[in-house]
C-alpha cells in the first residue's frame, strides 16, 4: 500500500479577508493510492500534502504576511467507483480554532489572576501597633478576632514534565528573595496543582501555582507570658505567685524571661520613673534603670520595645548602654498616640511584649521561573 501521486487542484483555491484582518484560505489536492484498502489516515500522511499548523504559502512561494496556518485537513473519496482516488481539502486561517488553541501548548503565556481570601484571625496588635489588652494589661480570652483578607495570586502555565519535586519542596514555603514586588517572607506558596493534558500531538502538564500575600510578613507574633520567670541567678526558673503566696496561672514577661510587672518589693518589673522632664520633641528618655531591680530588656535582638509615659506610647529601638544609661533615638507618639511633655518622676512602663516566630521555611521563588 503506497502513494502513486499527489496533484493540487488549482481551480479550487479560495481565499477571503475582512476589515479585522482575518484571513482564510482553502486548497485542494487529488491523491491517488495504489490500494483500495488505504484509509484517510494514510491518505493525509501522503508525501506532498501540507502538515497541520504550517503557514499558508502562495503561488509565488511567499507565506501569508498575517500568519495564516493550516487549521484543518480533510480527506474523502469523491467517486465511489474510484476507490484509489481521494480528494484532500486544507483550510488555513490566521485566527486559530479556540478548541485547538495555539499549535504548541507549551508556547502559550502564563495565565495570571488575583483574588482575595477572607478569614478570621486573632487581633493581638491594633492598626497602630499597640497591644490589644484589657484594662489590667492582660490578653483577652478568648482573643479578639478580626476579618483578614489576603491577596491570592494564581499562575497557570503548561509544562512538559510533572513538577513533583518542586511541588513537594515549595509547599507552605515563603520567599527568601524579593519577588513579585514584595520583600522576603511576604509571599507563601499555598500549593502547586497539576493535571495531565494532551493537545495538538503534545503531551504536557497544566500546572497551577497558588501564592498568598501577607503584607505584614508571615512571622507569628505571640504575647510573651508564662508560669515562671528567670530568677536573679539568670538560670533558675521561679514560679509566679500572688501576694498571698498562691500560684498564678500565667503572668506577662519582658521578652527576656523577666517579669514585666512588679513581683515583690525587690523586683519592680519593667517599670521605672523619668529622671528628667521630657519635651514633646525630645528623642532621649532618661529614667531609672538597672538590672535586676528594673527589668528593662538588655539584648539587641529583643528590640524594638514600647514604653508608656502618661498617655503617650514611645518606641525604643535599641537597648540602654548600661544600668544608668538612657534610650536614644526613640520614636515619639507611637501607636497613634500624641507626643506630649512629661514631668520628671512620671512613671514609665514597658508595654506587653510580643515574641516573633518564623513558622515557615524559605526558598528563592526566582527558581520557579515565573513571570
Amino acid at each position: 500500500m503506497g502513494l502513486v501521486w499527489v496533484r493540487e487542484q488549482w481551480n479550487k483555491r479560495m481565499g477571503s479577508g475582512n476589515e479585522r484582518s482575518v484571513r482564510e484560505y482553502v486548497r485542494s489536492w487529488l491523491v491517488l493510492r495504489d490500494s483500495p484498502l488505504d484509509d484517510s489516515f494514510q491518505v493525509l500522511a501522503s508525501s506532498g500534502l501540507p502538515v497541520l499548523f504550517t503557514p499558508y504559502i502562495g503561488s509565488d512561494g511567499v507565506a501569508d504576511t498575517l500568519g495564516a496556518l493550516l487549521k484543518k485537513l480533510e480527506a474523502h473519496q469523491p467517486d465511489r467507483d474510484q476507490p484509489f482516488l481521494w480528494e484532500v481539502t486544507a483550510n488555513y486561517g490566521n485566527v486559530l480554532d479556540p478548541v485547538l488553541g495555539d499549535p504548541n501548548p507549551l508556547d502559550r503565556p502564563t495565565e495570571i489572576s488575583l483574588d482575595y481570601d477572607r478569614f478570621q484571625v486573632p487581633l493581638t496588635i491594633d492598626l497602630f501597633g499597640a497591644p490589644v489588652l484589657n484594662s489590667v494589661n492582660e490578653a483577652f480570652d478568648p482573643p479578639v478576632e478580626k476579618d483578614d483578607s489576603r491577596p491570592t495570586l494564581t499562575m497557570t502555565r503548561n509544562e512538559l514534565a510533572a513538577p513533583d519535586a518542586i511541588a513537594a519542596a515549595y509547599k507552605d514555603v515563603c520567599n527568601s528573595d524579593a519577588w513579585f514586588g514584595q520583600p522576603s517572607y511576604m509571599w507563601k506558596c499555598g500549593g502547586i496543582k497539576y493535571q495531565r493534558a494532551y493537545e495538538n500531538d503534545v503531551l504536557y502538564w497544566k500546572v497551577t501555582y497558588i501564592f498568598h500575600l501577607n503584607p505584614k510578613s508571615w512571622d507569628s507574633r505571640v504575647l510573651d507570658r508564662g508560669t515562671h520567670w528567670i530568677g536573679d541567678d539568670g538560670v533558675t526558673p521561679t514560679r509566679f505567685r500572688a501576694a498571698d503566696g498562691s500560684l498564678l496561672e500565667t503572668s506577662l514577661l519582658n521578652g527576656e524571661g523577666k517579669p514585666l510587672g512588679k513581683v515583690d518589693s525587690a523586683h519592680a518589673g519593667a517599670v521605672g520613673v523619668l529622671t528628667a522632664a521630657m519635651a514633646a520633641t525630645d528623642t532621649t528618655v532618661f529614667s531609672t534603670g538597672g538590672a535586676p531591680a528594673i527589668n528593662w530588656p538588655v539584648l539587641v535582638d529583643t528590640y524594638p520595645i514600647v514604653l508608656k509615659v502618661d498617655q503617650e506610647l514611645i518606641q525604643a529601638t535599641a537597648p540602654r548602654p548600661g544600668p544608668g544609661g538612657s534610650w536614644t533615638n526613640v520614636i515619639r507618639g507611637y501607636g497613634g498616640t500624641t507626643a506630649a511633655t512629661h514631668a520628671s518622676g512620671a512613671t514609665i512602663a514597658m508595654q506587653p511584649y510580643y515574641l516573633a516566630f518564623s513558622p515557615y521555611p524559605m526558598l528563592p521563588f526566582a527558581n520557579l521561573r515565573l513571570p
